[in-house]
């Protein structure tokens, strides 16, 4: 994504104002590790339902690039749907990035910033719920083995 973007953007006329265009890098590791979360969460709600997994990731996919501002602008949405997609992984993030490029304000970077790492911590929290369950459960009923 990063090569794509500092080898690409500028073939398409895209100003990087240097060196803030640098904290791109730790932005899109911030959104990487948020959507890791997110995932894993998912992971924990369908870990035994092998059927449905292929089904759930790619609407899951489609679902993110369309809400959390990728394919469509989040200031399209109604407010309801605008504020959900601010609780979903990249959306904060994504719009850090974009006010990096757009030479935005540090408050204004920082916020979002900020609201992508309460998303993350918000959707890790969750994974970590659902995988105890799912651990809970494989003791109760025997298919969890601990292996030496």
């Amino acid at each position: 994504a990063l090569l794509g973007l500092f080898i690409l953007g500028p073939a398409f006329g895209l100003h990087f104002p240097f060196p803030r265009i640098l904290l791109v890098i730790p932005l899109t590791a911030l959104v990487g590790m948020s959507a890791y979360c997110f995932s894993t969460f998912l992971a924990g709600v369908i870990i035994r339902k092998r059927e449905v997994t292929g089904l759930l990731v790619n609407a899951t996919i489609v679902i993110l690039m369309t809400l959390c501002g990728i394919n469509v602008p989040v200031s399209f949405y109604p407010g309801w749907l605008a504020w959900i997609s601010r609780c979903l992984p990249i959306t904060n993030g994504l719009e850090a990035i974009r006010d990096v490029i757009a030479g935005a304000p540090a408050a204004t970077i920082a916020a979002h910033v900020g609201a992508e790492l309460l998303v993350m911590s918000g959707w890790l929290a969750l994974a970590l719920v659902t995988f105890g369950a799912f651990v809970r459960a494989g003791q109760r009923d025997g298919s969890l083995e601990y292996a030496a």
